[in-house]
Formats: structure tokens, sequence, C-alpha cells
């Protein structure tokens, strides 16, 4: 929009310096090409700038921080070792001594989430709390409140399903799930494990 006016606004000013006399049609074409480019290339960083704040975008990268660097990890349904584990926070260790030496696979750091076939269930808390965690540690923080962080990832089409709930005689929508998992009835974070994991490691940045 911004562009728009801005453009709207040069030409109608082109347009004016030409009727009295001040600019000839050459120059008129000249200015407005020009102009025009320089407005492109501000857009253009605009959207950079804005992509870069994205707080979905930076939660997500965050995220896959705190699992490929060990601070986080996801299970299967009953909190035990996920298909490829090493992606999902899980590292291979030796355990035992001698004879008895063997490899084991091991959890890394908090446990924030489950695995279940092609879904993904967050604990929500959990999740954002490693996040700021990390990102607290590089000097940085998520600018955006746990509940606005619910409604942005909602808005860009990222979480998998919602619930209904009735409240009195409306219908209210809830970005959380209710799922049994490990047991226990649970209110996460539905989100397609293919999208997810497709868009964490796109995402991810070097850990050291």
């Amino acid at each position: 929009d911004i562009m728009a006016n801005l453009a709207v606004g040069l030409r109608y000013f082109l347009n004016y310096a030409q009727q009295v006399g001040a600019l000839d049609q050459v120059k008129v074409d000249a200015l407005w090409h020009r102009c025009w480019s320089a407005l492109g290339e501000s857009a253009a960083a605009q959207q950079e700038h804005q992509t870069d704040s994205d707080p979905v975008r930076r939660f997500l990268e965050l995220l896959a921080a705190a699992i490929s660097s060990g601070r986080a990890h996801l299970s299967d349904g009953d909190g035990e070792r996920p298909k490829q584990p090493t992606a999902w926070g899980w590292r291979e260790v030796e355990v035992g001594t001698g004879d008895y030496i063997r490899t084991d696979w091991r959890p890394q750091g908090n446990h924030i989430g489950w695995l279940e076939g092609e879904d993904i269930y967050l604990q929500a808390d959990s999740a954002y709390a490693e996040v700021q965690r990390l990102a607290r540690d590089a000097g940085d923080h998520l600018a955006v409140t746990l509940p606005t962080l619910k409604k942005r990832l909602k808005e860009q089409g990222r979480l998998a399903s919602t619930e209904k709930q009735k409240v009195g005689d409306r219908q209210v929508e809830r970005l959380e799930v209710r799922k049994v998992l490990q047991g226990k009835r649970r209110s996460v974070l539905h989100f397609s494990a293919g999208s997810l994991a497709h868009t964490i490691s796109r995402n991810a940045p070097s850990v050291p």
C-alpha cells in the first residue's frame, strides 16, 4: 500500500511538472523509471525485513536450534524413541563397560512434544519456554506472547487441526487439541510432521 501511494503521488507530480513546462516528456519518462526502480528495491528490502521479523518463522528457527543442539527432544506417543530419532533430539550413546558395553538411544534436553505417524503434538508451554531460553542465551528474544504466537500459527496455516468448544450458546475455536499421549489426556498444538520437519530442516541455523 505504501509503495502504491508513493507511486501515485509521483505520477501526479510528474504530470504537473510536465503541464507547467518544468519537464519534457523525455525527462518525465526517465524520472518515472528511475523512481519506480527505487520504489521496487525499497519494497523488496522491506519484505525481507518483515520476513526476518516474522515471529512464527523465528519460533520455528529457534525450535529447530533447540532440537538440533540437544536442548529439547520429541518422543513417540508412548514416550519412547521415535522414528528417525536423530532428527528429533535423540543421540546414540555407549553404555556399560567391558564385555557389557552396548549402544543405546538417549533423549537430549527437555521433552517438548510427541510424534505419532504423520502428526506432531507440541507441548506449547514447554516448547515456548525452551525457545525463549535459547533466544535469551543468544541475547535475543521472541517478541510475542504464547497466546499471540498460537494465533499467528493458526493464521499462517501451520496448525494441522484445532477444536471447537461450546461456551454458553456459541462455539469457540480452541487452538490446542486434546489428545491422549503417554496415557494422559493433554492439550497440545497439532502440526503435520511432514510440513513441520521440512520447515525446521530448512530454517535450522547452525548451532555451536
